[in-house]
C-alpha cells in the first residue's frame, strides 16, 4: 500500500508535521513528502518522537493552530 505517486495530486492545505527522533516517520522523510505536495508545509518539532501528539500535545496543537490560521484567515 504505497501511495507515494499520488502526493503530487493533493491540492489541500497539507501540514507534514514530524518530531525530531520519530522513527517511523523520520523527519527527513517528512520533508521529502512535503516537497512533493505543491504549497504543503513541513514542521520539525524539537525533541520529540512518533507519538508527539502523546508526548507534547500542546506543542503539536499550537503547530496546528498556527497551520490552520495561516491558511484560513
Amino acid at each position: 500500500f504505497d501511495r507515494r505517486a499520488l502526493l503530487a495530486d493533493l491540492r489541500l492545505p497539507v501540514l507534514c508535521l514530524a518530531g525530531e527522533h520519530d522513527r517511523n516517520a523520520p523527519p527527513g522523510v517528512m520533508e521529502q513528502m512535503a516537497a512533493r505536495i505543491a504549497g504543503a508545509q513541513y514542521l520539525c518539532i524539537p525533541g520529540l518522537g512518533h507519538l508527539a501528539h502523546m508526548e507534547s500535545p500542546l506543542a503539536v496543537n499550537s503547530a496546528l493552530v498556527e497551520f490552520l490560521l495561516r491558511r484560513y484567515e
